[in-house]
């Protein structure tokens, strides 16, 4: 069923919230309400009344170790559909990890990395069928923006270091895949087993389609987040372990976060304003991006060879040269 189109708005959100088979405990749910509808509540005060169930159990219990599931779940939801909220949404965790508790247990936001570990951070852009499919990649642009901003100024640099670590490697399924030059798919061709041509074809199309080079128009938006929010730190991390590698990477230089690695990004950003097949937004999301990492680098002396040899060796295609003259992509140049 298609979405209203009232969808991102904080009252319908409030309803839906109250509707659930299993809502979130009134308290939790009248914080929300007060974080989006009463602005001069400081969102310090706003935590503490999320958070006031799990605060007097841990009073009664100082060694009991809260649950944070429900404010987490009805957060994450929030964090998807309501990206007018965005900021405040950041400051509420903040504004959680400063909570006073006797046994400091809200300092280290339980469960809050191996929660977004587990359901956050994961996005499939929908089919070009799904009615939904403008809603779907806002929300990935929204949780973006978020997870970056809440990285930058997060107290509790475990979980800081966990969210930029999740930047990169959306950053890396972005602009390190080329699923769509892959011609051959076992794990696709397994489900033929010759007796119904016409639910196999259906089948393969559909799983093809999740690989098209189009995709691209729903996964650029949301890595850009993670650049113009984080961009600094991210840039910083050089010489550091990246926390996972992707197998299907199409970076074939050193493993973990590098400038040449960096500089292999902004080529493919090169890249993508030369394909015909992508959006013309998404072109223009992609100059932006690659300038603000030159300019990060430059921030930092570095003056990144982009075109060098190092940067070829995982993708040919994307070392053509662009500059403030060249007219391909659509006239989206992005300066060398």
């Amino acid at each position: 069923m298609s979405r209203t189109s009232d969808y991102d708005d904080h009252n319908k959100f409030l309803t839906d919230e109250a509707e659930r088979e299993y809502p979130p405990e009134p308290e939790v749910l009248a914080a929300f309400r007060t974080l989006f509808m009463d602005p001069t509540v400081p969102v310090s005060e706003v935590a503490r009344q999320a958070a006031a169930p799990l605060l007097r159990q841990i009073t009664l219990e100082p060694i009991y170790i809260p649950d944070c599931g429900e404010i987490w779940r009805t957060h994450m939801r929030a964090v998807r559909r309501l990206g007018k909220f965005n900021d405040r949404l950041v400051e509420l965790i903040v504004e959680l990890s400063k909570l006073p508790d006797k046994n400091g247990v809200f300092h280290q936001l339980p469960d809050f990395g191996s929660y977004w570990l587990e359901f956050g951070f994961d996005f499939a852009d929908p089919l070009p069928t799904d009615p939904d499919k403008t809603t779907i990649r806002q929300e990935w642009v929204n949780e973006c923006a978020w997870g970056a901003k809440l990285a930058a100024v997060l107290p509790v640099p475990s979980l800081a270091d966990f969210l930029a670590e999740e930047g990169g490697m959306i950053i890396r399924q972005t602009l390190e895949n080329a699923d769509w030059e892959i011609y051959h798919h076992p794990d696709i061709e397994k489900y033929d087993d010759g007796a119904d041509d016409e639910w196999y074809e259906e089948f393969r199309d559909l799983e093809i389609l999740k690989m098209d080079v189009r995709t691209l128009n729903g996964k650029i938006p949301g890595a850009y987040q993670w650049i113009k929010y984080l961009g600094k730190e991210l840039y910083q991390r050089n010489g550091r372990p990246m926390r996972r590698e992707w197998d299907h990477s199409i970076w074939k230089g050193l493993h973990g976060w590098s400038k040449l690695r960096w500089a292999f990004w902004i080529q493919r950003l090169r890249w993508v304003t030369t394909v015909t097949a992508l959006d013309r937004r998404t072109k223009l999301v992609a100059v932006q991006m690659a300038r603000e990492m030159v300019a990060i680098a430059e921030q930092f002396g570095d003056r990144l060879d982009v075109d060098g040899p190092e940067n070829r060796n995982g993708y040919q295609s994307g070392s053509g040269r662009l500059n403030g003259n060249d007219q391909s992509g659509g006239n989206c140049a992005v300066p060398k």
